[in-house]
């Protein structure tokens, strides 16, 4: 059986429609019509709602801003990361998408791995006490307490799938994924990544590409898929995988 294909088409839909792609942090609603369009050209089983490596990390750092106390106070003392900004709008983007005809079920909510907010977070925190290595696995858990209510406002806004981006410390979203009874992938295990190279503009090199992941259970776009892909390559990879 194929791998379902689930593509990142942020940038497809932003040349398309001529938006800024950050629009889903800011006018979530407006953007899902946007991705909606790009979405009929590819027509992937799995509809990724965003790619946003630094999504997690902007809300974390707006919640904490107005804390008090060392680094660890003022990650335990944040509001839920689900209704910080930029977090909130990509979880109404999430319940948009998953209320448009033909998309309920397909919806894909990615989750940054844990560790991998830890360091993009981690600099910030130094003016509140952080001390970089020998907290980082701490840090790392409460990050990973932090995404597992992110995890579940996923699955209350309507996604059929949640995807994380690493393993490491991820147990937090697997439980929170097992309560919301959200089914949650992990890159590397049931995940593989279409490299950027697929897209290159010849589809025998996407056909090859879809080809060497065929044991895969879920194929991802890693990152995007380019804004400037030609529609015929879109459409193709709805029916190279047959």
């Amino acid at each position: 059986m194929a791998a379902r294909l689930a593509l990142a088409l942020q940038d497809v839909a932003a040349v398309r429609s001529g938006q800024d792609g950050a629009a889903a942090r800011s006018e979530p609603v407006a953007w899902a019509y946007a991705l909606r369009d790009a979405i009929a050209l590819a027509e992937p089983e799995l509809i990724v709602a965003h790619h946003d490596p630094a999504l997690e990390a902007d809300a974390l750092l707006t919640l904490i801003a107005a804390g008090d106390g060392d680094w660890v106070d003022r990650l335990l003392d944040a509001g839920p990361l689900a209704e910080g900004a930029p977090a909130a709008s990509v979880v109404a983007l999430v319940r948009t998408l998953a209320a448009l005809p033909g998309f309920g079920g397909r919806v894909v909510a990615t989750v940054t791995a844990p560790a991998v907010v830890a360091d993009r977070l981690a600099p910030a925190l130094a003016v509140h006490g952080y001390g970089g290595d020998g907290d980082r696995d701490e840090l790392t858990d409460l990050i990973a307490d932090a995404l597992a209510g992110l995890v579940g406002a996923y699955a209350a806004a309507g996604a059929a799938l949640g995807i994380v981006g690493g393993a490491e410390g991820a147990g937090p979203l697997q439980r929170a994924a097992a309560i919301a009874q959200l089914p949650l992938a992990t890159v590397g295990d049931g995940v593989d990544l279409l490299p950027a190279a697929a897209w290159s503009g010849e589809e025998d090199a996407l056909r090859t590409a879809l080809s060497a992941a065929a044991t895969a259970d879920i194929l991802l776009s890693d990152g995007p898929v380019p804004g400037d892909t030609p529609p015929a390559l879109l459409r193709a990879s709805a029916t190279a995988r047959t």
